[in-house]
């Protein structure tokens, strides 16, 4: 495995921890100068990711905030071994909770997936703008092919959604 951060312009010490951890871990830091946004930081990943994954791989996405605890990367690997192509973690199913997100975002997170649940109806999915998602590589290759580079064109925060529903409309 390899850690992958993007480093989208921040002041504070990710670039020293992230290099302060590296003799523990395989962690490859990508860096943007300036803040760019959130999707263009994950397109910034994905886009590395298309470049030197293997299809048979299986690539995570997370926030690096505390809101998406590590523990359930194992479960969200399981799908993906169950024949997946992409699987979201959800604070909407049974069990599921928030961690450390704002009232005001927990909000617009409610609304947002309400939102594009009445206009992308898609079977099984309670949440939509959840940036806790595995993907199979060769399923963003194949919307790759689709849709074409970059996958993510989208800066914001709806970059993570624009991302989901293309791999979902390419067949996944």
């Amino acid at each position: 495995f390899e850690i992958l951060v993007v480093n989208d312009g921040s002041t504070d010490q990710t670039s020293t921890v992230i290099q302060s951890r590296s003799a523990d871990w395989p962690v490859r830091e990508l860096r943007h100068d300036v803040n760019r946004g959130y999707g263009a930081s994950l397109a910034t990943g994905y886009e590395w990711v298309l470049d030197h994954a293997d299809p048979l791989d299986c690539v995570f996405s997370m926030d690096a905030d505390n809101s998406h605890p590590p523990r359930y990367l194992a479960d969200l690997l399981r799908k993906i071994e169950d024949g997946f192509d992409v699987v979201t973690a959800s604070y909407a199913l049974p069990g599921g909770r928030i961690f450390g997100v704002p009232p005001l975002r927990r909000l617009t997170s409610i609304l947002c997936n309400g939102l594009f649940a009445v206009f992308f109806s898609l079977r099984g999915v309670k949440t939509y703008t959840n940036g806790f998602r595995a993907y199979r590589v060769a399923a963003l290759k194949k919307t790759t092919a689709k849709w074409g580079r970059p996958l993510i064109r989208e800066n914001g925060f709806p970059g993570g959604v624009e991302l989901f529903l293309k791999v979902v409309a390419s067949g996944a």
